[in-house]
């Protein structure tokens, strides 16, 4: 199975946000924005360093019908399986 993992950037906001507050912080010389910064780095970082568990599914497909006519409506039915020891907590 491909372990490739697919960036989505719904961080990027968050980053902004904490990068915005750190800058306003330090020229403002309010350290409490500075510590709510350091807080949302601090949860950015863990965010992009953490990583996606190992999945074990089986994939299945079956239809309605093996020999469709033109135009004929067709159910496509598919089954996921967690083959893995532990749960999954989101398959999309």
């Amino acid at each position: 199975m491909d372990r490739g993992i697919r960036r989505t950037g719904r961080w990027r906001g968050a980053t902004a946000v904490a990068l915005t507050c750190a800058g306003a912080g330090a020229a403002l010389g309010r350290p409490g924005l500075v510590v709510a910064a350091a807080v949302g780095v601090a949860v950015v970082a863990h965010a992009g360093a953490a990583s996606p568990p190992a999945l074990d599914v089986a994939l299945e497909r079956s239809l309605s019908t093996t020999a469709p006519a033109p135009g004929e409506r067709v159910a496509v039915t598919v089954t996921v399986t967690n083959e893995g020891a532990t749960p999954l907590a989101d398959l999309r």
